[in-house]
């Protein structure tokens, strides 16, 4: 008995202490798991803690902005890393929603945003491998990760994430946490939602999603880098296979809808390019117009806010862009033929090599030198170019050529906005527009002077350094000379022309530029953009009313409200007067000069400007409704020259015209009110003389009509010459020797020598019209003047005058000059006489006694004439009433070798004497004898 109740006590005893076991490993388990869950709770508390304030607005998508053209089409998307386009739910096919609930949370519909099966699932499965090996994370629990948190593999964003989901949940209903869920999600290549996704893999919208394309989506998402088609086709089609086979067995499809997904062969879009179309155009809208739009919005304010709104907020900009302009602009400076070289450099290395050159400007850099900074594999071509293409009437651009060969690794700049020199381009914008407007010129057909010309130490020169003389304006634009483009606009002052060029849209003047005569020419400290020249010219192009150029029509927000629109505030700066006139002249420069390859069909306008060693090559050419301005030249300008310019740059505006015209409509440039058409002389801008005429000088052109000359030219004057001095003729220059010639009277101008620029001393071509100075023959020169006749005596015989004279023999003289002056007429010349004379026999047509007087000059062989010297017949001077005798008839001669044998007839014993002459000349005769009356021959 003893023994069983010893076995019993003890098996008693040993229960008892069992039990006190199991309660101390009980307790202590469950002491663990107090401190074990105050700690967890410590943790998920300092966890929480640590996490701002919960904002549902966060959830706001992050969305890619879209740019259109100007019919509305899109252009290209804009996105930094995320590229996503927001889409509603209900544009979601139930399948593809669903593909995605299969793969990603099989019970996102019955969970609080928190799966516990598969929570124990993974944490069994981590304590096992001691590291975080699998997940739990709900898509709820993703859209959290995705809003508010890093993707860091710890516990303690784990605990933030489960959380944030549980908060998500309870303000949001499944299907909003959703939309905003397949909105969100990465898809690899830079596609954000899963409509960007549709569009980058199968160039389709969600909406058009089959089953197999949806599923394929799906099974992206868990590693997009590399379950996406792009990057392996094979790992994506099995991926779209785990997914279809978890929506047969969660029996979202049945059997059939299985089997003909796995089977569909699915036709992928092209991989997206990292380039968008028509970089210059779209980078000067977003990084130059873009942001400036944005940050005078105070919704945006900076510029760092600005660009997270263009990148991350959905904007939608419609812009002025024209595709088809746009594509040829970009075609054609793509095309090297059209370029006179193409080098391909290092820019850093030609940069160096640039700042190595001596300061003197016309030094450029060397062949050798250039071919060390070759680079044809990364290099940027060079030369290069840039176009603005613009409508002047309504401001809009329609696009931009930047250059050549875009790139964005080494050849993004934007060389419509460099700042170059414009060389005689900035003429009609500067001094030519503003001095009609200001009436410093009255019109096209008012006078400059093209003579020598200098300021201080500056000394203008015309391109092929020859000087002119007087001009019209309409020459000096034409042609583009300097010195009348300086003395127009310093009659303008640089000051006044300046302003009216600021306000036309040249924005780049620096102070000195505005004191600066060489302005006019081009000379700007800091040079122009090839945008702000557009702006200028479209002010001539618009018959002076300036609307402001743009390229961003609106933008509107994600929910399609516009946040800016393009309100157009037009400015009158030029009267249409003063347009209409510069552009009639800069139309010459197409119908006649450098421009004519742009002479095409309708009216075009041009002006070209080319700088110092041709650096520079600008062109501006307009219609009434398109203005184009194009810029070529090097990146570094020392690298070299482009010599003639002209040639090239009209040469791509043909090629850009030829296709922007076809559907250009053709406009006239309308002549406005107030404009006259006026005949003036071309030498003084006066109106026209009889002498103007004679000279050639009478031209037709337009003036303001409030301006219109009034007086006649007073610089042609007629004047006696003496032919052969080429001096003006004295009181004693033979009267037959005068000649009335027109001269003009120009200005005095400045005379040049030999230290003008290393020339020759010059003068204007016109100084050679101007009337000579001094006088010929007059009486200073009597010790010049051979000696004249002495015993000059007139004897009359009814209607013969017998005249003599004496004169030393020893003096040798070219002839005797004998005139006769009627009284009351004009002296009339009568013979040049044989030297070896001293008589002559005049015949009279009239009464002697009517009164003559007959007029001798001796002449020597240099042509100068003695003093006159004069005898008159009176009506007593002889004549006793008789007639005339008869005159001898049958007068013949007969030719023997060397002699002349003449013979006549005549009544015997009638005549004194006969006279024998010989006519030299029309009215010119020279006495050879004076032959007895009774001899009727003579041999000479």
């Amino acid at each position: 008995m003893s023994v069983g109740k010893n076995r019993q006590g003890n098996s008693s005893k040993r229960k008892q202490r069992a039990r006190k076991t199991r309660r101390s490993i009980f307790g202590l388990i469950l002491a663990l798991l107090i401190i074990g869950g105050l700690a967890f709770g410590v943790a998920v508390a300092k966890c929480i803690k640590d996490l701002p304030p919960f904002d549902p607005e966060q959830l706001q998508f992050i969305e890619a902005s879209f740019v259109y053209d100007n019919q509305d089409r899109e252009i290209t998307a804009l996105h930094d890393e995320q590229n996503r386009v927001i889409v509603s739910l209900d544009d979601i096919p139930e399948h593809v929603q669903r593909a995605f609930i299969a793969i990603e949370d099989e019970r996102f519909e019955t969970h609080f945003g928190v799966d516990i099966i598969g929570f124990f699932r993974a944490l069994l499965t981590n304590i096992r491998h001691r590291s975080i090996q699998q997940g739990f994370s709900t898509i709820t629990q993703q859209l959290a990760r995705n809003t508010y948190l890093t993707f860091d593999q710890t516990y303690e964003r784990k605990i933030k994430e489960v959380w944030l989901a549980l908060l998500i949940e309870k303000h949001f209903t499944k299907p909003e946490i959703l939309e905003m869920y397949l909105n969100r999600i990465y898809f690899g290549h830079h596609a954000y939602g899963v409509e960007t996704a549709a569009q980058t893999y199968f160039g389709k919208s969600v909406s058009e999603l089959s089953l197999a394309e949806g599923a394929l989506l799906a099974g992206i998402i868990s590693s997009p880098n590399i379950n996406n088609p792009f990057n392996s086709e094979e790992i994506a089609t099995a991926k779209q296979a785990l997914v279809l086979g978890n929506m047969l067995r969660l029996k979202y499809i049945d059997q059939k809808q299985y089997e003909q997904a796995l089977e569909q062969e699915l036709d992928y879009g092209e991989p997206p390019s990292v380039e968008y179309p028509h970089p210059y155009f779209i980078d000067y809208v977003v990084h130059q117009e873009l942001v400036d739009i944005l940050t005078a919005i105070p919704r945006f304010g900076t510029e760092e806010e600005a660009y997270h709104a263009i990148y991350n907020e959905g904007l939608r900009i419609y812009t002025t862009m024209d595709r088809t302009y746009q594509t040829q602009v970009e075609n054609v400076l793509n095309r090297s033929e059209l370029y006179p070289r193409t080098v391909y450099v290092d820019m850093n290395k030609l940069r160096e090599a640039t700042q190595e050159l001596p300061s003197n400007p016309e030094v450029s850099l060397s062949a050798n030198r250039l071919a060390e900074c070759i680079d044809e594999e990364n290099g940027v071509p060079q030369p290069q170019a840039a176009v603005v293409l613009a409508n002047p009437k309504t401001g809009e651009i329609t696009a931009l050529g930047g250059g050549r060969e875009y790139s964005r690794k080494n050849n993004q700049l934007l060389r419509f906005t460099s700042l170059r020199q414009p060389g005689s381009a900035i003429k009609p914008i500067v001094t030519y527009g503003p001095a009609f407007e200001e009436a410093i010129l009255a019109g096209a057909g008012s006078v400059l002077d093209d003579s020598p010309y200098i300021s201080g130490s500056w000394a203008p020169e015309n391109f092929d350094y020859r000087f002119r003389g007087l001009i019209t304006v309409r020459e000096a634009l034409l042609y583009s000379f300097n010195v009348p483009a300086v003395r127009a606009f310093e009659m303008l002052t640089p000051q006044v022309g300046t302003r009216y060029a600021k306000e036309m849209g040249i924005s780049t003047f620096a102070p000195g530029d505005e004191e600066y005569l060489p302005t006019t020419l081009g000379g700007i400290t800091h040079g122009v953009t090839a945008l702000d020249m557009t702006q200028a010219f479209s002010v001539l192009a618009n018959e002076g009313l300036k609307l402001d150029l743009y390229t961003i029509r609106r933008i509107e927000n994600r929910r399609g409200e516009i946040i800016y629109e393009y309100s157009p505030q037009p400015r009158q700066i030029l009267s249409p007067q003063s347009t209409f006139i510069v552009t009639d002249i800069l139309q010459d420069q197409v119908r006649y000069y450098t421009g004519s390859k742009l002479n095409i069909d309708r009216p075009v306008a041009c002006k070209t400007g080319t700088t110092n060693y041709w650096r520079d090559v600008y062109l501006a050419a307009y219609t009434p409704n398109l203005v184009a301005t194009f810029w070529m030249g090097y990146d570094e300008p020392r690298v070299g020259s482009i010599e003639q310019g002209w040639s090239y740059s009209t040469t791509f505006l043909r090629e850009i015209f030829k296709e922007v015209f076809k559907t250009l409509p053709i406009e006239n440039f309308k002549r406005p009110p107030g404009v006259a058409q006026v005949e003036v002389c071309s030498k003084s801008g006066l109106l026209p003389t009889e002498l103007c005429r004679a000279e050639g000088t009478v031209v037709t052109d337009y003036f303001l009509e409030n301006h219109v000359p009034r007086l006649p030219c007073d610089l042609h004057v007629a004047l006696d010459i003496d032919s052969t001095t080429g001096l003006p003729a004295g009181p004693f220059v033979p009267p037959h020797l005068v000649e009335t010639r027109i001269f003009l009277k120009r200005p005095p101008y400045l005379v040049t020598d030999s230290r003008w620029h290393g020339k020759p001393g010059r003068i204007p071509e016109d100084a050679k019209l101007m009337p000579p100075n001094g006088e010929s023959n007059s009486e200073t020169e009597d010790s010049k003047r051979p000696e004249a006749p002495t015993g000059f005596t007139a004897t009359v015989q009814e209607d013969l005058v017998f005249l003599e004279w004496k004169y030393p023999a020893e003096h040798r003289l070219e002839s005797f000059i004998l005139f006769r002056q009627k009284k009351g007429e004009e002296r009339q010349f009568v013979a040049s006489i044989h030297p070896d004379f001293r008589d002559y026999t005049d015949i009279l047509d009239d009464d002697p006694g009517a009164g003559y007087t007959y007029i001798l000059y001796a002449a020597d062989y240099l042509d100068r004439f003695s003093v006159p010297v004069e005898v008159k017949l009176k009506a007593d001077n002889g004549g006793n009433g008789n007639s005339r005798p008869p005159e001898p008839s049958e007068l013949e001669y007969t030719d023997r070798e060397n002699e002349i044998i003449l013979t006549w007839s005549y009544p015997r014993a009638t005549a004194e004497y006969f006279i024998l002459e010989r006519k030299k000349a029309p009215g010119s005769f020279e006495k050879i004898a004076t032959i007895p009356g009774d001899q009727f021959n003579y041999h000479d």
